[in-house]
C-alpha cells in the first residue's frame, strides 16, 4: 500500500466516524462547534443559555459568576455574549486561580465567543475565525484539517455579514448549508491554486520554454493538437479504484549487524517486503456464519460483519468480550478468525506480570520482537489477529512493566501503524493486525484499555441452543476419543440426555453433561450391538455392518445409571481381547487387524457396598467360565448368575 493509498484510507475512515450528527440533545462542547457540530434547538440564544446553566460554578471567579447571573435573569443578546466571554477570559489570565480552572475558563471564553458571534457581534466572529485559524495551522489529521477550514470560512462570512448588517440574529443558524457552501468555495479556490501551480511548473521546464519559440502559426482555439495537455491532478482516484495489494510491515534492517542468528536474520524473510493481506469478505457472510456458530452473541457478529464494510482488508475492530466464565468468549474470537480467514495467535493474559508482550530490547541477551510482530513473521502475512485471553487476570505490578500498559499503543490504529520496535529498534507497521481481548470482570480491566475497545458483553447460553452445541461437543468428543466421526450424529434418546443434565451457562458445564449422558448410551450401543441388531441390518450410519461400535472411555458422572444393569451400580465400558469365533465362524485375533482384531465388549459394574473385594473374587471365577456359558433364547438377555452374580457379561 502506497502512502497515498493510506493517506486516503486514513481520511475516509476518520471522517466517517467524526461527521457531525444532524441533530443534538445537549449543548456541544467547543471542540464540537469546531468540527461543525449543529447548535442546541438551533438557535445561538437557546443554546448558550443551556450550556451556561450546565457549568459548575463552584471555584470560578465573583466576575464570572456575576456575568452567568445576568445571563440567566435577561433575554441572551450579543453584548451579553460578549461580556461572558470577556469575564471567562480575564478570569483564565488570573495566576491566582488553579491551572485546571484557568484552562476551563479559557476554553468556556472561545466557546462564549462562538456563541456571541451567530448573535451579531463582529469582534467575536473576527475573533472566532483567528482562533479556528490557530487551531488549523496546529492540526495533522487530513480530516480535522478540512474541518477547520470549513470552520474558518463560515466564520468569514459571518464577519461579513455582521459587518454590513445581513444576519438576522433571530433566525435558526443553519451550519450544515453554511459549510457546504464553504466547502464549494474552498474547492474553488483549491482548483485554482491548481491551475497556477501547474503553470509555473511547465513554464519553468524545458518544455514550455520549446513551446513559445517562433515557428508555424499556431492554433489559438485549444485545439491545436501540438500545445501540451494540461494533466488535471488526481485527488482520489487512483485510492478508489486500486485495492490495496500488501502491507510493508518491516523496513530495511541495514541498521542492524549482519550475524548468523540476529534480528536482521530472523526477519530477513519479511523486510523491506510487501507482505499479502487478507480481502475483506463479504459482511452479510461473516454475519450469517457468526450466528450459525453462536446464536446467543449477535452483538459479536454484528461487530465483525459491520468491521468489513469498505474496509481495504479483513480486520476486526478492538473487541472487549466480557461475560462469566465458560460463556464460549475465546471459542467466539477464535471462530471469527477462521471465518475472516486471518490467522490467528491466542495469546494467555493470565498470571502475565510484565510488559514481554511489546518486546524486549536487544541490549538483554533474551530480546524477543513483540507478539503481533512474531505473528507477522511467522505466518508471512500483513494482517493477523491476536486474541488476549483472560486480560482481566494479568499481573497489576508495573514494577517489570504491565500487559495494560505494553497493549495500549498497538490498540489505536494511526501509532500502530508507525510503532517503534525496540527488538529491531525501528518503525514498522502493525495497522494490520486486529485485537480481540476477553475478560470475566469488567471492572479489572484498567480503564485505558477499556477506552481503546468496544465493550460486548455476552449474553447466557440456553437451552434452546442445544441444537447447536450439542453436534459440535458430540464432534469435539469423537475426537477426544478417538471415534469414527460418524458416531457424533446423535439421535434423539441422546439429545433428551444431554438435555436432562445441562439447562443453561456454561459451555463447560455442556460438555460434562455430554460425557455423563453419554455414559448409558454406549452401553446400550455395546449391548444391541453384540445381541442381533447388527446381524439384523440395523447399524448405525457410518458403523460397518457386522462389527462392533468402538470402544468408549465414558466417563461416569455420579448417579447416571446404564440401562440393563442393576439399580444399586455404576457401569462403564472396557475392552477386553476375545478369541472366540466371529459371525461368520472366523476366529477373532486379538492381535491381528480387521475383523481378526476386534474387540469383545464387556459390561463390568462397580458395586457400592464393603462386600466389593469379595465379589470381584466371585467375579473372577465367573470370568473364567464365560466362555461356555450358554445364551438366553430371547435377544439381549442373559442367564442369571450364581449367588454373587452382581456382573453382567456380554459376549
Amino acid at each position: 500500500m502506497t502512502d497515498e493509498i493510506r493517506r486516503a484510507e486514513r481520511a475516509r475512515a476518520r471522517r466517517h466516524a467524526s461527521t457531525a450528527p444532524d441533530t443534538v440533545t445537549a449543548p456541544a462542547t467547543y471542540r464540537q462547534l469546531l468540527d461543525g457540530w449543529p447548535l442546541y434547538w438551533g438557535h445561538p440564544g437557546a443554546d448558550l443559555l443551556s450550556w451556561s446553566r450546565s457549568r459548575r460554578r463552584d471555584g470560578l471567579p465573583r466576575g464570572v459568576r456575576d456575568a452567568l447571573a445576568a445571563l440567566d435573569e435577561g433575554t441572551v443578546t450579543a453584548p451579553l455574549a460578549a461580556a461572558l466571554a470577556e469575564a471567562f477570559s480575564e478570569a483564565a489570565g488570573d495566576t491566582r486561580l488553579k491551572a485546571s480552572v484557568r484552562d476551563d475558563c479559557e476554553e468556556y471564553a472561545s466557546r462564549c465567543r462562538l456563541s456571541a458571534a451567530w448573535l451579531g457581534d463582529y469582534p467575536c466572529a473576527l475573533r472566532a475565525m483567528h482562533e479556528a485559524d490557530v487551531a488549523l495551522g496546529g492540526a495533522f489529521d487530513d480530516c480535522e484539517r478540512w474541518s477547520l477550514m470549513l470552520t474558518r470560512t463560515e466564520f468569514s462570512y459571518l464577519a461579513h455579514q455582521n459587518l454590513r448588517g445581513g444576519h438576522d440574529a433571530e433566525q435558526p443558524v443553519h451550519r450544515a448549508a453554511m459549510r457546504e457552501r464553504a466547502g464549494r468555495d474552498l474547492l474553488s479556490e483549491a482548483e485554482l491554486t491548481r491551475f497556477w501551480v501547474d503553470l509555473e511548473r511547465m513554464e519553468s521546464g524545458a518544455a514550455f520554454r520549446a513551446a513559445v519559440r517562433r515557428g508555424p502559426v499556431r492554433d489559438d482555439t485549444g485545439m491545436d493538437p501540438r500545445d501540451p495537455d494540461f494533466a488535471p491532478l488526481d485527488l482520489g482516484g487512483e485510492a478508489e479504484a486500486a485495492p490495496p495489494s500488501g502491507l510493508r510491515v518491516v523496513p530495511l534492517l541495514t541498521h542492524l549487524a549482519d550475524t548468523r542468528a540476529g534480528p536482521r536474520a530472523e526477519f530477513r524473510d519479511v523486510a523491506d517486503r510487501v507482505l499479502p493481506v487478507t480481502p475483506a469478505p463479504d459482511p452479510q457472510a461473516v454475519h450469517a456464519a457468526l450466528l450459525r456458530g453462536a446464536p446467543w452473541a449477535p452483538a459479536f457478529a454484528d461487530a465483525a460483519a459491520q468491521a468489513q464494510v469498505g474496509a481495504p482488508y479483513a480486520r476486526l475492530p478492538n473487541l472487549l468480550l466480557v461475560s462469566e466464565p465458560g460463556y464460549g468468549k475465546t471459542s467466539l474470537a477464535l471462530a471469527a478468525g477462521e471465518i475472516l480467514g486471518l490467522p490467528t495467535t491466542l495469546y494467555s493474559a493470565a498470571g502475565v506480570a510484565d510488559g514481554m508482550f511489546g518486546g524486549t530490547s536487544r541490549a538483554y541477551h533474551t530480546g524477543r520482537a513483540s507478539v503481533p510482530l512474531q505473528a507477522v513473521r511467522r505466518f508471512g502475512t500483513g494482517t493477523a489477529l491476536i486474541v488476549v485471553d483472560e486480560v482481566d487476570k494479568g499481573g497489576t505490578s508495573d514494577h517489570n512493566g504491565s500487559l495494560a500498559s505494553a497493549l495500549l499503543p498497538y490498540l489505536e490504529r494511526a501509532s500502530a501503524g508507525r510503532l517503534y520496535d525496540p527488538y529491531l529498534e525501528c518503525e514498522v507497521d502493525l495497522s494490520g493486525v486486529s485485537y480481540v481481548l476477553t475478560a470475566n470482570d469488567l471492572s479489572r480491566v484498567p480503564a485505558p484499555l477499556r477506552d481503546r475497545c468496544r465493550v460486548i458483553h455476552v449474553p447466557r447460553p440456553g437451552r434452546e441452543h442445544l441444537p447447536v452445541l450439542a453436534p459440535r461437543i458430540a464432534a469435539r468428543l469423537c475426537r477426544e476419543r478417538g471415534m469414527h466421526p460418524s458416531e457424533a450424529l446423535l439421535d434423539s434418546a441422546e439429545t433428551e440426555s444431554l438435555r436432562a443434565f445441562w439447562h443453561s451457562g456454561s459451555l463447560r458445564g455442556s460438555r460434562h453433561a455430554s460425557r455423563s449422558a453419554w455414559t448409558a448410551v454406549p452401553t446400550a450401543r455395546a449391548i444391541e450391538g453384540r445381541t442381533g441388531h447388527a446381524a439384523a441390518g440395523h447399524h448405525r450410519p457410518g458403523r460397518r455392518p457386522g462389527h462392533p461400535p468402538p470402544a468408549l472411555p465414558v466417563l461416569h458422572r455420579h448417579g447416571a445409571r446404564a440401562p440393563g444393569v442393576p439399580g444399586g451400580e455404576r457401569a462403564h465400558l472396557v475392552r477386553r481381547p476375545s478369541a472366540r469365533p466371529g459371525p461368520e465362524g472366523v476366529p477373532l485375533d486379538p492381535r491381528r487387524g480387521s475383523r481378526a482384531g476386534a474387540r469383545r465388549w464387556r459390561l463390568r459394574a462397580s458395586p457400592r457396598s464393603a462386600t466389593a473385594s469379595a465379589r470381584r473374587g466371585r467375579a473372577g471365577a465367573c470370568a473364567a467360565s464365560s466362555a461356555s456359558r450358554p445364551r438366553c433364547a430371547s435377544r439381549g438377555s442373559w442367564p442369571s448368575m450364581s449367588a454373587g452374580g452382581s456382573r453382567a457379561r456380554m459376549p
